[in-house]
């Protein structure tokens, strides 16, 4: 029986050694979800392999046994390099890349999830105002999970809290003033109430 194969578009959530020979991946499919793939270790040069927040198009195959899929070719579309050059920038990605590692499983439209997270990366890689972007995206998946954020995070926040929160949500990156302190205090008050009101897991900060 032959193995079964897959060719997609995928992003890429986290990367990290397994083992001696192997680089694991986890990778972000619109229509499969979360995939945990590996790809051999050579004396290819570090270009050779998926990167951290890539957007590439992949050739997976899958063995009759065993969990991983195997990574037999890939083209990158978008490398978002930039990403990594400003902390805030990386931490706030990589933090958004953990959420969707924790909860796509439980995701049903995966591919505008995964149209909100290309435009979020393509954003984290201008590195304008990064906790606001990623405040941003998480607002858009709650919403679009059916959860009332709109109805019942808003307005129940402190008035300065939401004429700041009401700026980053309708204005472009270029044009808010909202300081990254008043932007942190956003993301912590809209983890408690997802803590509350959602089956979402979230990650708080922990800079």
């Amino acid at each position: 029986m032959s193995k079964r194969s897959l060719e997609s578009t995928v992003l890429v959530l986290n990367k990290e050694k397994s083992g001696e020979n192997f680089l694991k991946f986890e990778l972000f499919c619109p229509n499969n979800g979360k995939i945990i793939s590996l790809n051999r270790l050579s004396s290819k040069s570090p270009n050779s392999f998926l990167d951290l927040f890539d957007i590439s198009t992949i050739h997976l195959t899958f063995p009759q046994l065993g969990a991983f899929a195997f990574i037999k070719d890939f083209h990158t579309l978008f490398h978002h390099q930039n990403i990594s050059k400003n902390y805030n920038s990386f931490y706030y990605a990589s933090l958004w890349m953990k959420i969707l590692s924790l909860n796509l499983e439980h995701i049903d439209n995966l591919k505008n999830l995964f149209s909100l997270t290309q435009k979020a990366l393509n954003a984290f890689n201008l590195s304008l105002k990064p906790q606001s972007i990623y405040l941003k995206t998480l607002y858009l998946f709650i919403r679009s999970e059916g959860y009332p954020i709109k109805e019942d995070w808003l307005p129940n926040l402190p008035q300065n809290l939401l004429t700041e929160a009401i700026s980053i949500l309708k204005n472009p990156l270029t044009l808010q003033e909202t300081s990254d302190t008043v932007s942190e205090e956003l993301i912590q008050n809209l983890y408690f109430w997802i803590k509350q009101k959602t089956d979402i897991i979230s990650i708080p900060i922990s800079k």
